[in-house]
């Protein structure tokens, strides 16, 4: 009997702590369509029959696989203000205990629906929480806002007294909200797409925006302190993060937490053919590869990268080297431009080139 009990309280406890299982689904087809007559919207089935009568202002079709329809009646646009009920299609109403029901917007061009088809919003006393689209509660209403994460839309962006921050559609937090701004760095990859891109976190201080890095994670990689992050968008997910910051007028180099290229210069630029960056400096400029290690000094007027060659002036004399900084004295080529073909490049000559 006591070992009977014991699984019973055991199983209890798992049940009890268990969440929500919420994820975002791929719908597999369209059941249900949006129609509208003399200016109201109802809803019609794949056979053109109708199952809602066009009566109300405007109708959600969260997922358009299941007869779950959300309704509006007095909406006013200008002031977002509405009275919503979820019926299905039988007319009948569901999760009546919720209010202000509404659907959550995709914003991923990648994706064909309009709406997150698993969750949705609800609204109590100005806040608002999430629901799973079969009605269980996911969060309570303690939110300022819910929307989709620009580029990802298993995330949403959420904000509280303020700042704002990053949970996932089952309400487990991301990033908490701290911040005053959020923003995807915009790395894509045709596998996972943006799914390892991270974010570019931003707060306000006395003397203006500030701003940090944070992983895919969540995790903070860089404090709010530099004046701009942009991650070179064109390196491999696989090779760490690769952030050009600014921090009090000057530019430099991270990967990630560790320091690459000290913020010293005025400019930092990418190229992505030899994976190396020019730096400008006091109106020079010079090389380095990913590691922070330098290819050729700041002390060039003009440097161009050319194919697989780089091109610089110094005291009037055009020089050529190759991407590893070694002058090419016997080269007769200013620009080597690579084909689909490892083999093969394209070569431009140069009227005025002098050894």
């Amino acid at each position: 009997i006591v070992a009977l009990s014991l699984i019973g309280l055991f199983t209890a406890l798992i049940i009890i702590s268990r969440k929500v299982n919420v994820k975002d689904e791929d719908v597999i087809k369209y059941n249900y369509f949006l129609m509208e007559e003399n200016g109201k919207n109802g809803i019609i089935d794949r056979s053109g029959n109708i199952i809602v009568n066009p009566e109300y202002d405007y109708i959600q079709i969260p997922n358009p696989e299941k007869p779950i329809f959300i309704c509006f009646s007095d909406y006013n646009l200008e002031s977002d203000d509405y009275t919503s009920k979820i019926i299905n299609d039988k007319g009948e109403v569901l999760y009546s205990d919720y209010r202000n029901v509404r659907a959550i917007s995709r914003n991923n061009t990648s994706r064909k629906y309009l709406y997150q088809n698993n969750i949705l919003t609800y609204k109590i006393n100005d806040k608002y929480g999430i629901i799973t689209i079969d009605g269980q509660k996911v969060t309570d209403a303690e939110y300022d806002s819910i929307e989709t994460m620009e580029y990802k839309d298993g995330l949403l962006t959420v904000s509280k007294n303020g700042n704002v921050g990053i949970i996932k559609l089952n309400g487990d937090i991301v990033i908490k909200p701290k911040y005053y701004s959020i923003i995807s760095d915009g790395y894509y990859d045709t596998d996972t797409q943006y799914d390892n891109a991270g974010y570019i976190v931003g707060i306000k201080t006395n003397s203006g925006y500030k701003y940090g890095y944070v992983s895919p994670k969540g995790k903070e990689i860089l404090e709010c302190e530099y004046n701009l992050i942009k991650r070179i968008l064109e390196i491999d997910n696989d090779d760490g993060a690769y952030l050009i910051t600014s921090k009090n007028g000057k530019i430099g180099l991270n990967r990630n937490v560790q320091v690459k290229i000290r913020n010293e210069y005025e400019a930092i630029e990418y190229d992505s053919i030899n994976k190396i960056l020019s730096a400008e400096k006091n109106g020079k400029y010079g090389v380095y590869d990913l590691d922070g290690n330098m290819i050729l000094p700041t002390q060039y007027e003009e440097l161009q990268f050319a194919g697989k060659i780089i091109t610089a002036q110094k005291d009037g004399r055009q020089l050529v080297f190759d991407a590893n900084g070694s002058l090419q004295k016997d080269s007769e080529y200013v620009h080597i431009m690579p084909t689909k073909s490892e083999n093969y490049f394209i070569l431009n000559r140069s009227a005025f080139f002098h050894n």
